[in-house]
């Protein structure tokens, strides 16, 4: 691994520290790798590091008592048998190769889920018949220049908005720029199925860096990224995380928060976890930012990085449950549903 330091918005990797070598400086062991987090990101990471160089000494620290982060799942009784539901980031977005790819390294399956349908207007035409004639148009959404581009970590970072746009709420971002109804409507739809929050506790901020780990515009995210729109692994995301937390050569400490990452020099990391020290030529950061805020940071990051860190608070609220039939008699009537 090279010297430096990567961010990657989404699952959000911060990799400090230097390149891995032969050391002699201390007695105490010193792992290769150390990855803070054990959901999807930190479990990525860590399996493609030992894709690339097996006999690389690695550590997952893990805060919880068990691996997946906002991968959640839940076992119950259905026709087929007994199966683990996902019941929390159980879409994987189209754009998502590099959770495709490790569903496919895993032997697991990717299939389409049962689309809702298009998203449409209806908009009523005057008719001399009792019958009203429709005509359907898909929703186009109008943003300004701040949201209309495909950003990247560094752009965000750099925008001299930035402070703006992470202490606005959506609801005032649509009330101070003017949008039409209709599109300030929809925006607040997809917000509450894509964010399980309302407009007044996703801020643009959040919107920008969820189209940065698309690749794509907040248009594409708001038009694309609805019910129907996604892909799904058929035994469940859950099975994902089993598959990458279990594989050799992947050594991972639960109940194990860090508090503090410390640069000793450029090729030697202190991580401070539990009150003890563990050293470590990289340590890569693979939590949430309003997780990784927490983290004291010796040298500190750039102040941007700093301050957003610092302010980035995303909020959602949902309540997930599952049921489960005999059959998806739904589908007789061409409604969606798994």
């Amino acid at each position: 691994m090279s010297p430096g330091k990567t961010w990657l918005t989404g699952f959000f990797l911060l990799a400090i520290g230097g390149s891995i070598g032969t050391m002699g400086q201390s007695d105490q062991e010193v792992y290769d790798v150390i990855v803070i987090g054990a959901g999807l990101a930190g479990l990525s990471a860590a399996n493609r590091i030992l894709d690339q160089n097996p006999s690389t000494s690695l550590l997952v620290l893990e805060a919880r008592n068990v691996s997946g982060g906002r991968v959640m799942s839940h076992r119950m009784n259905t026709p087929e048998g007994p199966k683990s539901i996902d019941i929390g980031s159980q879409f994987v977005s189209l754009k998502h190769r590099g959770i495709l790819d490790l569903a496919l390294q895993f032997g697991l399956t990717v299939e389409e889920q049962p689309l809702c349908g298009e998203r449409t207007v209806i908009q009523g035409t005057p008719q001399s018949t009792v019958t009203s004639a429709f005509r359907r148009r898909k929703r186009s959404y109008t943003w300004t220049s701040n949201l209309g581009g495909s950003p990247t970590i560094d752009t965000v970072l750099a925008s001299s908005d930035l402070d703006l746009l992470a202490s606005q709420s959506c609801a005032k971002f649509i009330q101070t720029n003017n949008l039409d109804k209709s599109d300030g409507d929809g925006m607040k739809r997809l917000l509450q199925t894509f964010y399980d929050a309302p407009d007044t506790a996703v801020s643009p901020l959040q919107l920008l860096l969820t189209a940065s780990s698309e690749d794509g515009t907040v248009d594409d995210v708001l038009a694309e990224m609805g019910h129907g729109a996604g892909l799904r692994v058929k035994e469940g995301l859950a099975a994902l995380i089993d598959k990458l937390s279990t594989r050799n050569g992947l050594q991972t400490l639960y109940n194990s928060p860090v508090t503090a990452i410390t640069q000793v020099n450029p090729s030697l990391q202190s991580v401070t976890v539990n009150g003890k020290e563990l050293m470590a030529r990289q340590v890569i950061i693979a939590v949430p930012p309003a997780v990784a805020s927490n983290i004291d940071l010796s040298p500190v990051l750039p102040e941007k990085m700093t301050n957003f860190l610092r302010n980035y608070r995303p909020r959602g609220f949902a309540t997930y449950f599952a049921m489960t039939y005999a059959k998806p008699f739904w589908r007789e009537n061409g409604n969606s549903g798994q």
